[in-house]
């Protein structure tokens, strides 16, 4: 036998080196579901694109980000999906109220201030749990970069 390797030990090298090549892209591919989540939190809880076409009153731009807020409700774990849906739900109703743009499921009708304001006031506990998970599961810091 001369010094190159034989035919099958050759192809279960290349086979070994593809496996580990495929293997090693394997986490690039693929994320987790909380994973994917903490993404879009950190992209879309942050709010100043929707301040600023809030500010601009760009009633198509508002409808887009509240539509994505409502998104990343949808997308939410059970562990802070209730809470998000209260804070969402909240903010939507103050947009549409201050700008009377259309809601993310395409409300347009008025809205009961009054009852606003009450759910305003119960949103404090939600909003915490969410700057919460944020901070210990995502590492993010959305509290701060509210604005």
């Amino acid at each position: 036998m001369s010094g190159r390797p034989h035919r099958g030990t050759l192809r279960i090298r290349v086979a070994g080196a593809a496996l580990g090549a495929l293997l090693a892209l394997a986490p690039l591919g693929c994320t987790s579901a909380e994973d994917e989540f903490c993404g879009r939190l950190g992209d879309t809880y942050q709010l100043d694109e929707l301040v600023t076409s809030i500010s601009g009153l760009d009633k198509p731009a508002i409808t887009r980000h509240l539509t994505e807020l409502r998104e990343l409700q949808h997308e939410a774990p059970a562990e802070v999906h209730d809470d998000l849906r209260a804070v969402i739900d909240a903010l939507v109703d103050v947009v549409r109220v201050v700008t009377d743009a259309t809601g993310p499921d395409g409300a347009t009708g008025p809205i009961d201030v009054e009852a606003l304001n009450a759910r305003l006031m119960a949103i404090q506990e939600p909003a915490t749990r969410i700057v919460s998970y944020a901070r210990t599961t995502c590492g993010l810091d959305v509290e701060s970069a509210t604005t």
